[in-house]
């Protein structure tokens, strides 16, 4: 293995923690902005309020046979077997992902800021590569930002919120960063491997 392709790959797994990292950083703010709207009614007109449904009298002659015991098995450990298969394959669809979208992003941009002028190739992919590294510091600088503005919940005190959303956004940054250093160089060629992550 050369050490482009070393890179390429080292950079593909930075890229998907990265990713990962960023992920985490929206479930937090998700996480601690969702009680305090939930208390509020906020979420009231979002939120449809089922109506009580009698519950089934069960008889004491109603036996589980072995044949349901049978099927609730075999679907209990296929859905256990699909659970361990997300978990392996999930950081590299996130890292593909979010590559993807971020890439796409930034080349639905690129013909606004040109005011859909023509431009050579590689003032196009340097600027791409600029669009992309803006969407990747606005991605992960936001949900920081909104975290300064939640007030303390509960427990969770204003400094505990702070940290942890200082913590993911200080290892997302790292692994952007160090991601943007390792780039290869943008020729047509890398830059088309690189894209596809």
């Amino acid at each position: 293995m050369n050490r482009q392709r070393l890179l390429i790959m080292f950079r593909s797994i930075l890229l998907g923690i990265g990713y990962m990292s960023c992920l985490f950083q929206w479930f937090w703010i998700f996480i601690i902005a969702l009680p305090p709207l939930v208390k509020s009614g906020a979420l009231d007109t979002f939120i449809a309020t089922p109506l009580p449904e009698p519950t089934p009298q069960t008889s004491p002659q109603d036996e589980l046979s072995p044949i349901i015991v049978l099927v609730v098995g075999a679907i209990t450990l296929f859905v256990l077997i699909l659970t361990i298969i997300i978990f392996i394959r999930l950081p590299r669809t996130i890292s593909k992902t979010g590559q993807h979208v971020v890439q796409h992003t930034a080349e639905a941009i690129i013909p606004t800021i040109t005011h859909h002028k023509a431009l050579p190739a590689k003032k196009r992919r340097e600027l791409s590569r600029k669009l992309v590294i803006e969407i990747q510091l606005i991605l992960v600088l936001l949900p920081f930002f909104i975290g300064l503005l939640i007030p303390p919940i509960d427990q969770l005190t204003k400094q505990i919120i702070i940290i942890v959303a200082a913590v993911l956004l200080g290892f997302s940054l790292l692994c952007f960063v160090c991601a943007w250093l390792i780039q290869p160089a943008t020729t047509s060629r890398t830059r088309s491997h690189v894209s596809r992550g």
